[in-house]
């Protein structure tokens, strides 16, 4: 049997409209994530996630993290994230690029 191996990290699935698609457990989760990335930057990322509603909070998610997690919500949600998401790819929010960090997802 072969094995195709990738560079690529198997992303973990949160979903949205369960009880780990709180704002609490995301921003948790970006804490812990950011906290092995980039400690000094950990506080920035979380005050810009709070910085507006729920929308703006999963956007800054998944544009932070999108690489390592999908995200599954419902049309109206997927619908608001995307225009935020592209509201914010125009500004010079930081993304990371987490493919040779190797840090723990869970």
């Amino acid at each position: 049997m072969l094995v195709k191996k990738t560079n690529e990290p198997e992303k973990r699935e949160i979903d949205l409209t369960s009880p780990d698609g709180n704002a609490f457990f995301l921003m948790g989760t970006a804490r812990r994530w950011m906290n092995q990335i980039d400690p000094s930057s950990t506080e920035k990322l979380l005050d810009r996630m709070k910085s507006g509603d729920y929308a703006n909070l999963v956007a800054i998610f998944e544009i932070s993290f999108g690489m390592l997690v999908e995200l599954k919500m419902d049309e109206k949600l997927l619908d608001q994230v995307s225009k935020r998401i592209k509201a914010l790819e125009n500004t010079n929010f930081v993304t990371w690029d987490l493919e040779d960090l190797g840090f723990d997802l869970n």
